[in-house]
């Protein structure tokens, strides 16, 4: 999995929410959209670009935790 591209995308995206009062960790300065991404699926199968869903509706969840 790329470390930095799912952190990075949902970092940018939910900044209004997660910086409110606190230090932010996301590279605001990072030009990429969620379409120059691509993760590995769970099972570790193959890679799926986001570019494959341009155009559709997609939730993305964050349940990660640190």
């Amino acid at each position: 999995m790329n470390p930095l591209g799912l952190g990075t995308l949902l970092c940018g995206m939910f900044l209004p929410w997660v910086t409110l009062g606190q230090e932010s960790l996301c590279d605001q300065t990072d030009p990429r959209t969620i379409y120059e991404f691509q993760e590995e699926l769970l099972d570790g199968s193959k890679n799926v670009s986001f570019s494959e869903f341009r155009g559709k509706v997609v939730l993305i969840v964050n349940v990660a935790t640190f």
